[in-house]
């Protein structure tokens, strides 16, 4: 038996399948010339290759190679030689690995056990769905041995004319190169083929979503706690909602004014924030902070330092969907402001800043990305107004009279 997770260690240990794979044939195949089809009529070499099978053992399968039409090659001697050139790299040193293996097998049975564990339950989540419902059911069956780059631009360019966003076909692909990476590095295939695709250009990004300060003011005003502070925490902190409702009230300095990002929640799993860079501390105002002392009295003045700040009724972390359908979006339609989820809060703080003056790298630092020109790019917009006024005052310093 000879799975994935064990050819590497078989290669240094010298197992004696692998061995038997690497030692050259001492039979010498001369092939089996053929000529196949009526219109056109074409020639063909058949010949054996060493495999490992879906079920890991080794065995051997009849290959068979198109050497070209008749009317082009000419006589048997002629395909004779050209079979001959195929069969060298049969009959001269190490043979080439062949596994008779489907996509679907190896990335359900080998890649996925032994990869996803390892990511953060969002990544693994996503990487589960596009498995399922896009690679395996279009790719599933090809085998590894048979895989091309033709059928995986066929399947990338399909996505794409099925309406599917240019971010969304870029996670797929992103995904299949990952698995068959793996492959790769796991000696399976000798060419990671989703690297020789491309995806069509990207298109302009829509708009984002974001509110102005009035907008905000208004929305705060339909709001009763604690989605008040929640929502007032989104817009002056700039924090994720998975980081906001993974906040423990150890994670808060009141004397200092300091919010701690520690941890964030995803479908109820808690682990480390989006990235190394997303850990950090950041200032709070005096009002939020109020607004937080409040919240904390509500909850019985001293709470248990390691319970949530937000918790739900059994002191799990709350559902940001359900809260999103069931609070924020009927308090924007009764202040008369865009539908807009948690993550437009992120947006709308980062664009205030922007607008009131705040540099790159302060904006870098307060939504704690890894470059500033993430946070220029992404995370600033806009506000109606502010272009009109900056033209109109460099006008008036070239133009303007005393």
């Amino acid at each position: 038996m000879l799975d994935a997770s064990t050819i590497t260690a078989a290669e240094e240990k010298g197992h004696p399948a692998f061995q038997e794979l690497l030692i050259p044939r001492r039979r010498f195949q001369t092939g089996h010339l053929s000529v196949i089809g009526r219109k056109p009529r074409r020639y063909v070499v058949r010949y054996y290759e060493r495999t490992i099978k879906g079920d890991g053992t080794l065995g051997r399968t009849r290959k068979a190679v198109t050497i070209g039409p008749v009317s082009d090659i000419g006589n048997r001697q002629q395909a004779k030689i050209l079979a001959d050139g195929i069969l060298r790299r049969v009959n001269s040193g190490p043979p080439r690995l062949h596994v008779i293996l489907t996509l679907a097998d190896f990335a359900t049975n080998e890649w996925a056990p032994a990869v996803l564990p390892s990511l953060k339950h969002s990544t693994a989540k996503q990487y589960r769905f596009i498995l399922k419902c896009h690679i395996i059911p279009a790719l599933g069956q090809i085998r590894l041995c048979d895989l091309t780059r033709e059928p995986l631009q066929a399947f990338l360019g399909a996505k794409t004319r099925a309406g599917l966003s240019w971010e969304t076909v870029a996670h797929i692909r992103n995904v299949l190169s990952k698995i068959l990476g793996a492959a790769v590095e796991w000696h399976y295939v000798q060419e990671n083929l989703v690297k020789l695709t491309k995806l069509p250009r990207r298109p302009p990004r829509k708009p984002r979503l974001f509110l102005t300060g009035q907008q905000v003011s208004r929305l705060l005003g339909e709001l009763t706690e604690p989605v008040r502070t929640i929502v007032l925490l989104l817009v002056t902190a700039g924090i994720r909602i998975g980081e906001l409702f993974a906040l423990r009230w150890r994670h808060i300095d009141f004397e200092h004014r300091i919010l701690q990002i520690r941890e964030a929640v995803y479908d109820g799993h808690f682990g480390t924030p989006k990235t190394a860079s997303s850990v950090g501390d950041l200032p709070l105002g005096p009002e939020v902070m109020a607004a937080l002392k409040q919240h904390s009295e509500r909850a019985g003045g001293v709470p248990d330092p390691n319970s949530l700040v937000f918790p739900n009724g059994a002191g799990g972390p709350l559902n940001p969907k359900n809260l999103l359908r069931r609070v924020l979006y009927p308090a924007c339609t009764r202040a008369g402001i865009p539908r807009v989820a948690w993550h437009a809060l992120r947006h709308t703080h980062a664009t205030l800043l922007a607008a009131g003056g705040a540099s790159p790298k302060l904006l870098q630092s307060q939504l704690r990305h890894s470059t500033t020109q993430l946070a220029l790019e992404l995370y600033t917009h806009q506000l109606p107004g502010f272009q009109r006024e900056a033209v109109e005052r460099l006008e008036h310093d070239l133009l303007g009279r005393e």
